[in-house]
C-alpha cells in the first residue's frame, strides 16, 4: 500500500483521496493553488497531514482521532469529523477554520491540542440533542459560523468574547434555535453587542429558516442578511434595546 502522497498545486485542486494507504502514511501538501479534499474524510491511516509549504490552502476531513495537521500561510480548513483530536491540530498562519460537530470536541484537553484557527465552524451530529461549545478555550478566535442544524439538534456558543460577537454568521436552517452566550452580558452598566450573519455561502440567494435565537443580556443586536430569513421568534434576546436589520435580502 502507499506510504505517503505529495501534492503540489500550483492551480486550484478539488479531489478525493483514495482509502489504501499503510498504516502512519503521511500526506504533504504545498503550493499556491488551493487544494480541496474535504469531499469525504481522509483515510484513517493518514495520520501525517504537513501542508506547512502551502500558500493556497488546504481543506480536509481528519480520518483519525490520532491524525496531526500542519498548515501554512493560507486559509487552512480542517474538519474533525467525528473525532476527539489526541494528536496536534495547528491551523499556522492565515485565517483558519476548525470544524467541529460535537461539544465533547471541544474540551480544555483538546483545545491544547487545536492552535492557530481563528474561526470555528459548527457542522450537525445529527444526535437529536443540543450541543455547547466553550469559545474562550481556542486562543485567537474571532468569529463562529454555524451550519445547518436538524430537528432535535441545536448549538450553544458560550463564553463569546465580544470580537466573536460581532462576526457569527448563520450558514443553514436551525430547528432549534442557537443560543449565544456573550461574556459578561449579565453584567449591569455593560453595553453589549451582537452581530448576527444570515448566509448560506451559496450564489444563489436562499431563505434560511431560524428558530428562536437566544442571547440574554446583549443589548444590542444585528441582523445582517444575504439570504433571506425566516425568524421564527426572537423572545430569546431578553436584553435587546437596539434591533438593526442590514443586508441586501428580506
Amino acid at each position: 500500500a502507499v506510504k505517503s502522497v505529495t501534492i503540489n498545486a500550483t492551480t486550484a485542486l478539488t479531489a478525493t483521496l483514495a482509502a489504501d494507504y499503510a498504516a502512519a502514511s503521511t500526506l504533504t501538501v504545498s503550493g499556491a493553488g488551493k487544494v480541496d479534499l474535504s469531499g469525504a474524510a481522509l483515510s484513517a491511516n493518514l495520520t501525517t497531514i504537513n501542508a506547512s509549504a502551502s500558500t493556497g490552502g488546504t481543506s480536509v476531513v481528519l480520518g483519525a482521532a490520532a491524525a496531526k495537521f500542519t498548515g501554512g500561510t493560507g486559509a487552512d480548513t480542517v474538519g474533525l469529523g467525528g473525532f476527539v483530536v489526541s494528536e496536534a491540530v495547528d491551523g499556522g498562519a492565515g485565517v483558519d477554520t476548525i470544524v467541529m460537530q460535537d461539544g465533547s470536541q471541544l474540551t480544555a484537553a483538546t483545545a491544547a491540542k487545536i492552535t492557530n484557527f481563528e474561526t470555528l465552524r459548527v457542522n450537525d451530529d445529527d444526535d437529536g440533542a443540543s450541543d455547547t461549545f466553550d469559545t474562550s478555550l481556542l486562543s485567537g478566535l474571532t468569529s463562529a459560523v454555524i451550519g445547518a442544524q436538524s430537528a432535535g439538534d441545536g448549538v450553544v456558543l458560550d463564553k463569546v468574547s465580544s470580537t466573536v460577537a460581532s462576526n457569527i454568521t448563520i450558514a443553514g436552517n436551525q430547528a432549534v434555535g442557537p443560543q449565544i452566550n456573550v461574556v459578561g452580558a449579565s453584567t449591569v452598566g455593560q453595553q453589549d453587542a451582537l452581530t448576527l450573519k444570515f448566509d448560506d455561502g451559496a450564489a444563489a440567494k436562499n431563505t434560511l429558516t431560524v428558530a428562536n435565537v437566544a442571547a440574554a443580556g446583549v443589548e444590542t443586536v444585528n441582523l445582517v442578511t444575504t439570504d433571506n430569513l425566516t425568524l421564527s421568534s426572537a423572545t430569546g434576546l431578553t436584553g435587546a434595546t437596539t434591533l438593526d436589520t442590514l443586508g441586501l435580502a428580506d
